[in-house]
């Protein structure tokens, strides 16, 4: 959950986020995914879906950001799973608000 101009937002599929700072199992990962979500810090993404982290109860935001990410750095339809303590949510269109994408 998160807030948008004091008011509670639910985070749920077709919410606008920011991925506002870098989870710290990343720093474990290869350098391409570090470099990816270095990209991604900062850039507004719609959440796609809401998975749970395997074997475990953690609830991950499912953003698709082949749109950055495909012609950067490869690969097809790419995608990051984030706790929600890592977004911001933002404006977006279920707030009547549109983004560029």
């Amino acid at each position: 959950m998160g807030t948008v101009g004091g008011v509670e937002v639910v985070i749920r599929s077709g919410t606008w986020v920011r991925l506002k700072a870098i989870p710290p199992d990343v720093a474990a990962l290869d350098e391409r995914t570090r470099a990816i979500f270095d990209y991604c810090l900062g850039q507004l993404y719609p959440v796609e879906e809401m998975v749970h982290a395997r074997g475990s109860d953690i609830v991950l935001r499912v953003l698709d950001i082949s749109g950055d990410i495909d012609h950067r750095f490869g690969g097809f339809m790419n995608d990051i799973r984030v706790e929600d303590a890592y977004l911001e949510v933002v404006p977006g269109p279920e707030l009547g608000y549109r983004h560029s994408g």
